[in-house]
């Protein structure tokens, strides 16, 4: 019986992938199950796609490169950056071929229109607008907490949290490179030129934030993953609830 090949369609720079540990657990159980696994980018498919060069963990370390058969099956794991390389594999995904296991990640609007479609959604989604000078005057009417958003990315890069403090506005984020940023204004007009700065070079959603207060000072993520099991039925498949550090406007675990 022929091995089944999957191949994970991820960004690489030479053998430098962006989740290489991952990587190595990943393409581990593949082959415990059975399968022939392998890495690989949008300029990795050679002769039409009837040949990937793929890459495979080396046995003295690093990556080793090696040509696969086209796979049976693609999982892409390809994630959000605003460079040309990502702009390249969008086009490639809207071309290529491959039987894909998932879709590409949708951008946080694109997700919020598509459950604001169903009006039984209406009561659990938290108010959200695109961003821009007036929506953010408009929410911070509204709202004692908000989140500004950047349309596409992960990992809570370039993700700003702005809480009201009796006649302030305190100001929390983290950057591209993940790290920390706080500050404190003293009125709107402040916090709109700060956030404006903020978001000058991508587009971003302004939403409103939720003050559960599960564990103080802290903010608190809790997910399902909900996927569809062997009878084409949905079932829960993973949970869980992670805790941010102090000070932090998100919890997820790359912060």
């Amino acid at each position: 019986m022929k091995r089944p090949i999957i191949g994970i369609l991820t960004w690489r720079e030479g053998k430098r992938f962006a989740e290489p540990t991952y990587f190595r657990r990943l393409l581990k159980a593949g082959q415990e199950l059975g399968c022939t696994v392998f890495l690989f980018s949008p300029n990795d498919v050679l002769g039409g796609g009837k040949q990937v060069r793929g890459y495979v963990p080396g046995k003295s370390g690093g990556w080793q490169a090696r040509i696969f058969d086209r796979p049976d099956a693609v999982f892409d794991r390809y994630r959000y950056t605003p460079t040309q390389a990502f702009k390249n594999y969008v086009a490639f995904r809207r071309t290529s071929n491959f039987l894909y296991a998932n879709n590409r990640l949708a951008n946080k609007w694109r997700v919020h229109e598509v459950l604001h479609r169903d009006s039984r959604m209406h009561r659990w989604l938290p108010e959200t607008h695109l961003y821009n000078r007036q929506s953010l005057v408009n929410m911070l009417g509204k709202h004692p907490l908000l989140y500004v958003k950047p349309l596409n990315g992960t990992g809570g890069r370039n993700i700003l949290s702005i809480e009201k403090r009796g006649d302030e506005l305190r100001l929390l984020g983290r950057n591209k490179q993940r790290a920390k940023v706080s500050t404190v204004v003293r009125d709107k007009a402040a916090a709109q030129r700060w956030v404006d700065r903020w978001t000058r070079q991508e587009k971003y959603i302004v939403q409103q934030g939720l003050q559960l207060q599960l564990v103080p000072s802290r903010a608190v993520d809790m997910r399902l993953l909900i996927q569809k099991n062997g009878q084409g039925e949905w079932s829960i498949t993973g949970h869980g609830i992670r805790v941010g550090q102090e000070r932090s406007a998100t919890s997820n675990l790359h912060g």
